[in-house]
């Protein structure tokens, strides 16, 4: 049974698109009192075939007790350590040395998430002699539609609302919409709605 470690940040991309592409069973979610919300949005929109177990940090800048909890919990839940993947792109910069640290006690594989431009690129890592080595990198196709984004960031999917046909707006809106039609992006949505938000 495949385990993503993730550590929760304010951004749910750089957790959201690897697991919607490795599509892990498990996902040990590592969070502070800041991102609680934030990683059960992310097991909102992860889907119902994927198990998560929260692993609440007190102090997410305290690099060994960061590394020590992750520890105990990998433990605590007997996860194999050749079924673990280690995606140490999101949380505190002290939460990411913890989470390589922990990789490389292992010796599980890790992840790191970039995002340029329109592109998302995942590179891989494997421990070799106990020296983290690149294996290589890919771009991660789109694996999310902007229902998964809205609810990802706002816990609010897609709301359509009531456009005027005539008024001015909606000619206005109308035109963007027909020019970011695909192949320029991979998904559009018109007249949406989020709280009192209406120009998105």
């Amino acid at each position: 049974m495949t385990t993503h470690i993730i550590l929760t940040g304010e951004q749910p991309l750089p957790n959201l698109l690897p697991l919607r592409h490795y599509r892990p069973e498990a996902v040990l979610a590592v969070y502070s009192s800041r991102t609680e919300n934030a990683w059960r949005r992310l097991a909102e929109v992860a889907g119902g075939g994927v198990r998560f177990y929260p692993l609440f940090i007190r102090d997410p800048y305290d690099i060994f007790a960061v590394q020590e909890a992750l520890q105990q919990e990998i433990d605590r839940l007997a996860l194999p350590p050749a079924e673990l993947v280690v995606n140490f792109t999101g949380g505190t910069k002290p939460m990411s040395l913890a989470a390589y640290f922990a990789a490389a006690a292992l010796g599980a594989p890790m992840i790191y998430i970039q995002s340029e431009g329109k592109q998302t690129r995942c590179y891989e890592y494997t421990f070799t002699g106990g020296r983290a080595a690149l294996r290589g990198s890919f771009i991660i196709p789109g694996v999310i539609t902007i229902d998964d984004y809205l609810k990802a960031h706002t816990g609010q999917g897609v709301r359509p609302r009531k456009m005027e046909a005539n008024d001015y707006g909606h000619r206005f809106e109308m035109a963007i919409y027909e020019a970011l039609q695909p192949p320029a992006v991979d998904e559009t949505a018109r007249a949406v709605s989020l709280d009192d938000t209406v120009d998105i």
